[in-house]
């Protein structure tokens, strides 16, 4: 597996559902090497809750959201975001507040769904680094 040299990761629900599904696989990985280099992934907290069930089924989850820094979503957030989905004319809350951390942070986004957040972006004359689980 390739080392990764980013600035720092955002993940989005595919990369937490991946996370889920193989607890040792890319996404813990990816989270350990981010916590050796001094950082830790973001998380925004929209994503969470799409996400988030709890239970013992989500073990592997629930470890990468110890590793993590969940983002809160205010008031001035939830403007830009609301914003963002008109302009980009789309409707998926979750996935512009990924496009939304992103462009604050310069983080690259890990996902299993590089096209719904790369629209988003391009929409916004934003190009998403990504990383595809």
């Amino acid at each position: 597996m390739t080392v990764l040299r980013p600035r720092g990761l955002i993940l989005d629900a595919g990369a937490l559902l991946q996370a889920e599904d193989k607890p040792n696989g890319e996404v813990w990985t990816y989270c350990l090497q981010e916590v050796e280099a001094g950082r830790r992934p973001l998380l925004p907290a929209a994503v969470l809750a799409q996400v988030w069930r709890g239970g013992s089924r989500q073990a592997g989850l629930a470890r990468v959201v110890k590793v993590t820094e969940v983002l809160d979503f205010g008031e001035d957030d939830a403007k830009r975001v609301g914003a963002m989905l008109g302009v980009s004319g789309t409707c998926d809350v979750v996935d512009a507040t990924v496009v939304h951390a992103s462009m604050r942070t310069r983080y690259a986004v890990v996902t299993s769904d590089p096209g719904d957040i790369s629209a988003i972006g391009n929409a916004l004359n934003y190009r998403v680094p990504l990383i595809t689980v």
